[in-house]
């Protein structure tokens, strides 16, 4: 498993794109997209590591 967040750009606004990609099945188990907030906010990782728990929970992911 690994995260990764990334700043984007689309129609003037910026987003801020939180990731958890399964390195083992090449997919996206959770995120979470947002309006930036001057940069990648505390509450896009939160968001992103609960969605994680609960596909985690769901699928019961290997970790």
């Amino acid at each position: 498993m690994c995260t990764d967040t990334t700043s984007f750009k689309h129609q003037n606004h910026t987003y801020d794109w939180n990731i958890y990609v399964d390195l083992f099945n090449h997919e996206i188990v959770a995120y979470d997209l947002r309006l930036s907030k001057s940069g990648h906010g505390v509450a896009n990782h939160y968001q992103a590591l609960r969605n994680f728990q609960k596909a985690k929970e769901k699928e019961d992911i290997k970790t």
